[in-house]
């Protein structure tokens, strides 16, 4: 598992970008065979990144979250389980979605990009709410 975090301060100092990518990693390789030879599974590597429309206002603020998955095969089916860090959430698609914050407080909003086969990984990027 590995994490990667980046912070961005603005001008003021008020607003920040927290991201979160965890990845997963799987390997299958057979015994190698009397001639030499072997066969291996491709690696498999499924990332999300949550992308938030903004990450910084005044309550009551209206968030639009995109969950950009990479890794998953084409057609595969995604499930998606939204935290957005205040007490509410969602499970099921959709990719994309909106939230409310309703009061004040800095929220760690977070999705788990579940697939077909169990495979699973998260991304979080952290909004600020002001009065």
């Amino acid at each position: 598992m590995k994490t990667v975090f980046l912070l961005r301060a603005g001008a003021s100092g008020a607003a920040f970008i927290a991201f979160w990518v965890v990845f997963r990693w799987h390997l299958g390789v057979a015994d190698a065979q009397t001639s030499g030879s072997f066969s291996a599974k491709p690696v498999r590597v499924l990332a999300v990144a949550l992308v938030p429309q903004t990450v910084y206002g005044h309550a009551p603020l209206v968030v639009a979250f995109t969950a950009r998955v990479s890794g998953a095969a084409s057609g595969e089916n995604l499930s998606y389980r939204w935290d957005f860090g205040d007490g509410d959430g969602t499970v099921g698609p959709p990719e994309v979605v909106t939230h409310t914050y309703r009061q004040p407080g800095s929220y760690v909003a977070t999705v788990t990009v579940t697939s077909d086969d169990g495979e699973s990984a998260s991304g979080s990027a952290g909004i600020i709410v002001v009065p």
